[in-house]
């Protein structure tokens, strides 16, 4: 499936990690953390790519960290947009 995250434009951060556990749910590798984590590195693009890189790589390769640390880049970076 031709998809990914850029993090800027496009595909919002929820309905791409959707598209990981739809991906592994197909595979059968939704208990698979390190596949997982390996298939969303695939799929990131542009600046979620480098910001990426710059993770440790404990987060970088475990689903259940990686998934946490996207959303917590990507929802705090939505709402420091929002006007208060």
């Amino acid at each position: 499936d031709g998809f990914s995250f850029n993090g800027v434009d496009g595909l919002g951060h929820q309905d791409f990690l959707q598209k990981i556990r739809h991906e592994a749910f197909k595979q059968g590798k939704t208990r698979d953390n390190t596949w997982m984590a390996d298939l969303t590195a695939l799929h990131l693009s542009g600046e979620a790519l480098t910001w990426f890189e710059t993770l440790p790589d404990d987060v970088q390769q475990n689903w259940n960290q990686l998934k946490r640390a996207i959303i917590q880049k990507y929802s705090r970076q939505n709402t420091e947009s929002a006007p208060n």
